[in-house]
């Protein structure tokens, strides 16, 4: 797919510049994009910066809830200091992330460059995008401290029957199909019949496993 030594594949430039949305209705897609990346260190820095603290953040949520040591799931107070650790790094990541891509915007974004492309159509419609986000974080936000103190009161009142339990159905699909036995999914690595399951007929090896992942 990407263009070799031999001069086989494509150029990540023609990727880039061949992929405008269906129809033409968003502009000229990724068009100027290459070269506005090539030439701005700070919006590379931030992409990376992006990247790296994503990637740690989802170090932290793994290692919390699929973790790799048999006996650490026990300890939660390792687990809990390894998460907050893990999470406080992704932040400070994330926050040089936002400030490197600010100061690509204010130092180095050329509008000609990018004209009509998916960078000129994110700032012209930056006050709809933040608003949207500002309404869908308050949403979440609210409902989420409001289910946190509905069972916390029905805790205090002594009625722990009342409270409103969500199961994460997803999350706990996808941690199964990583290897995680307790839910009973029994997909994927979860399967006592998926291949990968087969050399963990071994004493040691099973122990370990079943420690790890109840």
């Amino acid at each position: 797919m990407y263009r070799t030594n031999f001069e086989i594949g494509h150029s990540i430039k023609d990727l880039l510049e061949a992929h405008t949305p269906p129809g033409g209705r968003l502009g000229r897609g990724h068009k100027g994009l290459y070269d506005t990346i090539n030439n701005s260190i700070h919006f590379q820095l931030g992409l990376a910066l992006a990247s790296l603290g994503v990637i740690t953040s989802l170090v932290a949520q793994h290692m919390y809830s699929l973790p790799a040591y048999a006996f650490i799931a026990q300890d939660f107070t390792t687990q809990a200091a390894l998460y907050t650790h893990h999470q406080y790094i992704a932040g400070f990541i994330m926050t040089g992330a936002f400030a490197h891509g600010a100061i690509f915007f204010i130092r180095d974004y050329n509008p000609k460059q990018n004209e009509d492309n998916v960078l000129a159509r994110m700032l012209d419609h930056k006050e709809a995008i933040i608003s949207h986000l500002s309404w869908a974080s308050l949403f979440l936000g609210f409902h989420t401290l409001g289910l946190y103190v509905h069972n916390d009161v029905m805790l205090a009142f002594g009625t722990p029957e009342k409270q409103i339990l969500i199961e994460p159905i997803f999350a706990q699909w996808i941690q199964s199909a990583h290897g995680k036995t307790s839910y009973g999914f029994d997909v994927l690595l979860s399967s006592t019949n998926s291949p990968a399951f087969n050399p963990l007929r071994l004493d040691w090896t099973f122990a370990w496993f079943f420690q790890a992942t109840n």
